[in-house]
């Protein structure tokens, strides 16, 4: 009786190919790039020659996470191919650092290529209503607190970074405080301690 070696042994090439690793490649991309924008010359940097791209049939075998880029055929260079949402890849976590693995063939070598997707400004900041409303006595103490719930924003770092302004009040004022733990608070506090008429002060919030 035969024994058939071909495709044991094509699977043994190709485990032999993914343990050779010829280092790690990063490179940077905003986030929203427009497709066809070129984030790196992946070819030159794995040291290719001119035509060797396609003829060593360089292209990316695998993604941990859509990643929305490609290998531009002759070139060898990575290009955006759709569009890439930091948020939607990586939420809040930062970096946003995306791992691909591209293959080239005769010889087979595997290469591993980091991509972070860098915040961009881009999602305005969001309160979780509209309008609130307070009850709130006529005769409170001056320096009495009534904490409000701020805005969120999806962006990360300096472009998550908020100030509130107050409608113009003679009887209130806007306290903000950034804690150490990252957390803020925010709250209005009285000013005044005789009768008033205006029952309620409009804030806002505005990312910077």
């Amino acid at each position: 009786m035969g024994v058939c070696w071909g495709p044991v042994l094509r699977v043994l090439v190709l485990q032999a190919a993914w343990a050779l690793s010829g280092g790690q490649v990063r490179y940077s991309v905003p986030e929203e790039a427009k497709a066809g924008t070129v984030v790196g010359r992946l070819a030159q940097d794995l040291g290719l020659e001119a035509g060797e791209p396609e003829a060593r049939r360089l292209r990316l075998v695998a993604q941990g996470r859509r990643a929305s880029v490609e290998v531009s055929g002759a070139s060898g260079a990575l290009v955006v191919s759709s569009r890439l949402d930091r948020e939607e890849l990586c939420g809040k976590s930062a970096p946003c650092a995306l791992r691909l693995e591209v293959l080239v063939e005769r010889p087979l070598r595997v290469f591993h290529v980091e991509l972070e997707v860098t915040d961009i400004n881009d999602n305005a900041p969001l309160f979780p209503v509209n309008e609130e409303a307070f009850t709130i006595p006529e005769l409170s103490l001056p320096g009495s607190r009534f904490p409000l719930e701020g805005a969120s924003d999806a962006d990360i770092g300096a472009n998550a970074q908020l100030s509130y302004t107050l409608s113009p009040s003679e009887h209130f004022r806007l306290d903000h405080q950034e804690n150490h733990d990252q957390s803020a608070s925010l709250a209005l506090v009285n000013e005044s301690s005789g009768p008033r008429d205006d029952g309620c002060a409009p804030f806002g919030g505005d990312g910077e």
